[in-house]
């Protein structure tokens, strides 16, 4: 059976925080991964970019998302008080972590299709900022 160093067994909660902080290192990786990737095949000359109309609209629906995700982290951390369930605490954060990944995931779609990178940048900062502002949940 794991022990923790103390020599005891973790208990769920210490285990619900692990799992949740390997949930935002998968968060991160991902966006993180896939605009190197992207990067990768630009770089090689394996994907030709073509912008068009739409990759504008695209690219200003992904700086819109993630500057929704930025305002709903700053009103889930302000939001997630110790009055709170530490069920809803936690559901709120998953919520405000995957909001922020898809800003970023949607802005790496916009630099595959056009070359232009800006839209997964920001979106990666922002992802970074709600891992920040957002932390796991903590029993008080």
């Amino acid at each position: 059976m794991d022990t923790t160093p103390s020599g005891r067994s973790p208990s769920s909660q210490q285990l619900n925080e692990a799992a949740q902080q390997v949930v935002r290192g998968a968060l991160l990786s991902g966006v993180l991964i896939f605009g190197g990737v992207v990067w990768w095949l630009h770089d090689t000359g394996r994907m030709h970019p073509q912008p068009n109309d739409a990759s504008r609209l695209l690219e200003f629906v992904s700086y819109g998302l993630s500057l929704i995700a930025l305002i709903a982290s700053f009103v889930i951390r302000t939001a997630s008080t110790p009055e709170r369930s530490m069920q809803q605490r936690t559901q709120w954060a998953i919520m405000a972590w995957a909001l922020a990944e898809s800003g970023g995931l949607l802005g790496g779609v916009h630099y595959l299709l056009t070359g232009v990178w800006r839209a997964w940048a920001v979106g990666a900062l922002v992802l970074l900022a709600a891992l920040i502002l957002v932390p796991v949940p903590r029993r008080e």
